[in-house]
């Protein structure tokens, strides 16, 4: 996921196909799926499908509060109360132009740029 982001970030078309194509296939085994929302936003971003974005962060919200129970990641962590990395996903979406809708409480409109 993080060299997927890091070329996002750059904006390096040719880098973000390739990474974005390299975590799908990660996303895609049992294990990693909690992470899948992050994969669809980064495709979405791809395709500047606000749509598809807006049902990746769902998806995001959804494999975060699972990552917080059990032995997930976030058990235990103030990401219990609020997904860092979706916020800057989200930013990121609206940074390149994509309405992509706050998730509440988990990602809330507050941290959204406007």
């Amino acid at each position: 996921m993080g060299y997927s982001l890091k070329w996002y970030v750059l904006n390096e078309r040719e880098e973000m196909k390739k990474w974005s194509a390299t975590f799908s296939r990660e996303c895609v085994k049992y294990e990693n799926r909690n992470f899948r929302g992050y994969s669809r936003v980064f495709d979405a971003i791809l395709s500047r499908s606000e749509d598809e974005a807006n049902a990746g962060f769902a998806a995001i919200v959804k494999g975060h509060e699972r990552e917080c129970r059990g032995r997930g990641v976030f058990r235990y962590t103030d990401d219990e109360l609020l997904c860092v990395w979706g916020v800057g996903l989200a930013n990121l979406c609206r940074s390149r132009g994509l309405s992509v809708r706050p998730v509440p409480p988990l990602i809330p409109a507050d941290l959204l740029v406007k």
